[in-house]
């Protein structure tokens, strides 16, 4: 389902345990309504209470990491078409594989806020 923009603000869950990252990324989606989650498993609590329109998630973090995140999602979840990545650094093998098949889309920090905007947008969209 598509929502209308105009008139509800669409809801992104941002994932990163890097607290100010969290902000940052927040501030910079003002258009939106943001949720924060300092973990993938806060995340996993969030997702079963809210209905997201994209969710944001930093590829590399303790305990659980954004591909696994991503993997715990079933199968039919409309979030696997609404799912951004985001990360800092060189991506071991593994991840990128990962990546090259689910072909989820990744912004590679740092990004600019143009384009963590159009990525939102065009996941908002689809």
């Amino acid at each position: 389902m598509v929502r209308d923009v105009e008139s509800e603000s669409p809801r992104v869950l941002i994932i990163d345990d890097d607290e100010s990252m969290r902000l940052t990324t927040a501030a910079a989606l003002e258009h939106c309504e943001t949720y924060l989650a300092e973990s993938a498993a806060r995340a996993v609590k969030l997702m079963t209470e809210i209905r997201f329109d994209a969710v944001i998630c930093d590829m590399v973090m303790p305990a659980m990491t954004g591909a696994e995140l991503y993997d715990s999602l079933p199968v039919d979840s409309v979030l696997r078409h609404r799912f951004l990545f985001m990360t800092g650094g060189g991506l071991p093998v593994a991840i990128q594989s990962f990546l090259a098949l689910t072909a989820v889309p990744i912004l590679k920090k740092p990004f600019r806020v143009s384009q963590l905007r159009e990525a939102v947008d065009s996941l908002v969209a689809s």
